[in-house]
């Protein structure tokens, strides 16, 4: 009887621990697909940036819900556009962004910089290299904000 009641007390603790353990695995997870997200939208931005002979359009540093035009070597123009309702948009000439690149993205900002690399600028032909900046809200960690960037010099430059 005694042997039962203590092997019942040891399963109980165990499927607790495991169940506690499952939890914090699954909540890290969530944070890590929404870093995930941010992380697969700055290489995508990042990399063709580098790839692009120009900037065409881009929006004002200050804006949350930034919009990026590159013109490619081939002639085609790509745009990148944050929706405003946590979606960074994707779209070739001559449509605008409508492909889901990523999503849970709280913010998207550019900044276009002269060719010493610290004078910003939003006059495209004076354009040599972007600052792009992505922030989330990781939900499982207790609302933390994360923002990640990376800066792009543009091909032709």
């Amino acid at each position: 009887m005694a042997a039962t009641a203590m092997m019942a007390t040891l399963m109980v603790a165990v499927v607790v621990l495991i169940r506690s353990s499952y939890a914090v695995w699954q909540a890290h997870e969530s944070d890590m697909q929404v870093a995930e997200s941010a992380y697969a939208a700055l290489r995508h931005i990042v990399r063709n940036a580098r790839q692009a002979s120009g900037v065409s359009a881009i929006s004002a540093s200050s804006d949350t819900t930034g919009n990026l035009s590159l013109t490619m070597d081939s002639g085609e123009i790509w745009h990148w556009q944050h929706d405003g309702s946590g979606q960074v948009l994707f779209g070739i000439d001559p449509a605008s962004p409508t492909e889901p690149l990523a999503f849970n993205i709280d913010q998207l900002t550019f900044v276009g910089y002269e060719a010493d690399g610290t004078t910003p600028t939003t006059v495209v032909e004076d354009i040599h290299s972007i600052k792009c900046a992505v922030q989330i809200t990781l939900p499982a960690a207790g609302g933390t904000v994360r923002t990640v960037s990376c800066y792009a010099w543009i091909r032709t430059w």
